[in-house]
């Protein structure tokens, strides 16, 4: 049995036996193992140390225990819960077969039909917890297991009472935020109150990715990911994938909002406006309220570079708004070096441009800016200015941005300094941009 962390059994409570780690996350631990009373096969998920050592193993447990209420077919069940020298543990059915996430990386991008129906199953079950009070909080491609041509969301648990027992004083100071950034709503990474609109916003951005092959967002830092939510508009799927229809990108733009209130009401209305879409009989466009320019970065000291990595922010320690405000000075700053790139960037595009491909003059390719060695500053700023510069693009009227971070090869994206002029013009080329 490989990397089982100290103290934790080979035979729990003297009815499972491990038998091997299936899986590992920021927050927990996975593993097979069989049910000595049963007899079938189950997965335990353990809470990780960092985790485990903040929060109360007995209230944890409790709150599992609610949260086994959940009765939906598309959604994975808790069966037992409890803890191990301290450390806070629940069980449940062991699915065979793989996540979203792990298909994405197999195939690429979904069919549309197939990611609609994955979007419509996770929107019923979302409906059916909402309704008994209960927010995901952490719905990603990661979370979602495919089996027998359905799709169920799990790790119910963790959300559940990991957002009960921080509200108790017993994760005060802690840091303990529940969350995956590239998949996080704008209020959820301002650690503010969130309903069920959170979960649909982020289950919006799952559904770019099944259709895309990417998230909606990315960036070099999860501050800088996080500032994305925050300020960007969506960006248009059918840029990336021409053949999805315009309905299916107006109800991906509608539900990743900025606003809760510009979201679906609820779940129900996000699967019944999916079936809609789904089978045709859909007769009037999805009102979609443009994103404004009004957020700014988010302050914080998360650590790690993988946008698909939990993060934690503490919860406790700032006051409601969470954001530094971006002065209109910055913004008219924005304005001016997205005139400025556009301008150069179409000057030298002119005299490089060859062969047949026709080129959009409004589609505007736009990289991370690269900040001088000797910068005493945040590292980040390149990757900042650069989110401001798209955002005043996509808010300048036919003017479209397409974001080169997602096309990058990791190579680039480790030193963007290695992108050479005509890989950038290449590449800019791909998505039928005129200027970069």
């Amino acid at each position: 049995m490989s990397r089982t962390p100290a103290g934790l059994a080979r035979v729990i409570d003297g009815r499972y036996a491990i038998e091997r780690e299936i899986g590992r996350g920021g927050m927990a631990a996975v593993y097979l193992a069989r049910d000595n009373r049963r007899g079938g096969r189950v997965a335990i998920k353990v809470l990780s140390g960092d985790i485990s050592s903040a929060v109360s193993a007995e209230r944890f447990a409790r709150e599992i225990r609610t949260t086994a209420s959940l009765q939906h077919p598309n959604i994975l069940p808790v069966f037992d819960s409890g803890q191990i020298n301290g450390i806070p543990y629940y069980v449940m059915p062991y699915v065979q077969g793989e996540t979203v996430g792990e298909r994405l990386l197999r195939e690429g991008p979904l069919p549309v039909g197939d990611a609609l129906d994955i979007a419509c199953e996770i929107s019923d079950a979302l409906s059916c917890a909402h309704d008994q009070g209960f927010v995901h909080r952490d719905i990603k491609p990661g979370n979602i297991l495919l089996t027998h041509g359905h799709a169920i969301l799990a790790d119910f648990g963790i959300a559940r009472a990991m957002e009960a027992v921080a509200s108790d004083s017993e994760l005060t100071g802690t840091g303990i935020a529940l969350g995956t950034v590239a998949y996080m709503s704008p209020e959820q990474a301002a650690a503010g109150k969130v309903d069920g609109r959170s979960d649909i916003y982020a289950l919006g951005c799952v559904l770019y990715e099944m259709l895309a092959g990417h998230p909606p967002f990315a960036a070099a830092t999860p501050q800088a990911l996080m500032a994305r939510h925050w300020v960007d508009t969506p960006p248009s799927i059918r840029t990336v994938r021409p053949s999805v229809s315009a309905m299916v990108e107006a109800l991906i733009m509608k539900a990743m909002a900025k606003a809760p209130a510009d979201r679906f009401r609820d779940a129900r209305e996000f699967r019944n406006t999916i079936r809609d879409v789904d089978t045709g009989e859909r007769t009037a466009a999805i009102p979609v309220v443009a994103a404004s320019v009004s957020g700014a970065l988010v302050s914080g000291t998360a650590t790690g570079t993988d946008p698909r990595t939990p993060i934690s922010s503490d919860p406790e320690s700032a006051a409601v708004d969470r954001t530094v405000r971006i002065p209109r000075s910055r913004y008219h700053i924005a304005g001016l070096a997205a005139a400025a790139v556009i301008t150069v960037g179409a000057l030298t595009w002119q005299f490089g441009r060859s062969g047949d491909v026709v080129l959009d003059n409004n589609r505007v390719m736009v990289y991370p800016l690269v900040v001088a060695a000797d910068f005493k500053g945040s590292r980040s700023v390149g990757e900042d200015v650069a989110t401001m510069i798209g955002s005043a693009l996509d808010q300048s009227g036919p003017l479209k941005l397409i974001d080169a971070w997602p096309l990058l090869a990791p190579s680039r994206r480790q030193d963007i300094r290695t992108l050479s002029v005509d890989e950038a013009r290449q590449l800019a080329r791909s998505k039928n941009a005129d200027t970069t």
